[in-house]
């Protein structure tokens, strides 16, 4: 009798390591996948941003300000736009949009498009 009831308690001690295994691999995996979902809604949402001030520097250059903060409901995420002459064409003005996390300049979206650069008449 004494050898069955060790056996059951060698048993049950592995079958309760194993799930712990089970179990903790489970919930590091759901972790994993909402930081992933998490960094992704974050660039998705920092991507769009980043387009609407592209266009807005497409449609008129020079329009926008170098750098700043988004408005109250996307205030943790900073930008910066760079304008540079097209390497290929001086008429061109190379502009990029580089959106980052205000409070930990971590970086989420980079997009640049190229205009014409526009004669001042005075």
């Amino acid at each position: 009798m004494k050898n069955k009831n060790g056996i059951l308690i060698i048993e049950v001690l592995i079958g309760v390591v194993i799930l712990s295994i089970l179990v903790t691999s489970v919930i590091y995996g759901l972790e994993q996948t909402f930081k992933a979902f998490r960094k992704s809604n974050r660039v998705t949402k920092a991507t769009y941003l980043a387009e609407g001030l592209l266009f807005q520097e497409i449609a008129n250059p020079n329009s926008v300000e170098d750098n700043g903060v988004f408005g109250e409901s996307f205030n943790s995420y900073a930008w910066e736009i760079k304008r540079e002459i097209a390497p290929i064409n001086s008429d061109f003005i190379k502009a990029t949009v580089i959106i980052r996390d205000k409070r930990s300049d971590e970086f989420y979206a980079r997009i640049s498009s190229f205009t014409q650069e526009t004669e001042t008449t005075e």
